[in-house]
C-alpha cells in the first residue's frame, strides 16, 4: 500500500509514495552499517522526505503508522549494526591496538572532522567580517598598551566618558 508525505510541511515539495520494498531495502542497509542517508539512497527515499518522516515521529505528529514504524525499526537496526560494529573492532583489540585507538577516537565521532567543521566555521565567519570592513587584522597584546592607551580604547569602545567620578556598576 502506497502512503504519501506531507507535501505540505515543506514549501514547494513534492508528495512522495512509502513503497513496502522500500522497508526492506533501508532496514537491511542500516543492518549492515550503513548510515542513514546511504540507506534512504539506497531505498529510494529523498533525504529531506526522510528527516521529514524522522521528524514528525519524533515530535509525536507522524499519523502514518507505516512510517512511524519504518522509522522506529531503522532506529533499532542502526543502533543494532553500531553495537555489532563497536563488538567487532572490541575482538580486533586483542590482535591489534590500533582498532582500540580508532575505537576510542570515533565513539563520539571523528575528532578532525569536528576540529575541521570548527575551523571552517570560523574562517567563513572572519572571511564575512572582512568583506563587511569589520575584521580586525592585527591584535595587540593588552600589556604592551599603556594605561592611557587602555582606558582610551575603553572610552572608544564603550563611548563614555571614563575620567568622570560617577560610581560604576558592571552590567
Amino acid at each position: 500500500m502506497a502512503k504519501t508525505s506531507k507535501a505540505e510541511a515543506v514549501p514547494n515539495a513534492r508528495a512522495f509514495a512509502f513503497r513496502d520494498e522500500m522497508r526492506a531495502t533501508l532496514l537491511d542497509a542500516l543492518s549492515h552499517g550503513s548510515t542513514y542517508r546511504a540507506a534512504c539512497g539506497a531505498a529510494g527515499i529523498p533525504w529531506s522526505t526522510w528527516m521529514g518522516w524522522s521528524r514528525d515521529v519524533r515530535n509525536g505528529a507522524c499519523d502514518d503508522p507505516d512510517v512511524e514504524a519504518l522509522v522506529i525499526a531503522a532506529r533499532k537496526a542502526f543502533e543494532a549494526a553500531n553495537v555489532a560494529l563497536a563488538t567487532s573492532i572490541h575482538v580486533a583489540t586483542a590482535d591489534d591496538w590500533k582498532a582500540a585507538a580508532w575505537l576510542l577516537q570515533h565513539r563520539q565521532g571523528d575528532p578532525k572532522a569536528r576540529h575541521d567543521e570548527k575551523r571552517a566555521r570560523y574562517e567563513a565567519e572572519v572571511a564575512k567580517n572582512r568583506a563587511a570592513g569589520t575584521h580586525v587584522e592585527n591584535v595587540r597584546n593588552v600589556s604592551d598598551l599603556t594605561d592611557d592607551e587602555i582606558r582610551a580604547e575603553a572610552k572608544r569602545l564603550l563611548g563614555v566618558d571614563l575620567d568622570d567620578d560617577k560610581p560604576r556598576t558592571a552590567h
